[in-house]
């Protein structure tokens, strides 16, 4: 597991992903109801 491609890393980098683009999702919705 010294490939640097291990669950751990890939899931750290989606979870990362996934929290940003929920936050601008949050962002857009709070602008639109605005």
């Amino acid at each position: 597991m010294a490939d640097g491609n291990t669950p751990a890393n890939t899931g750290g980098v989606a979870q990362d992903q996934l929290r940003s683009v929920v936050e601008r999702i949050e962002r857009l919705e709070e602008e639109k109801a605005a």
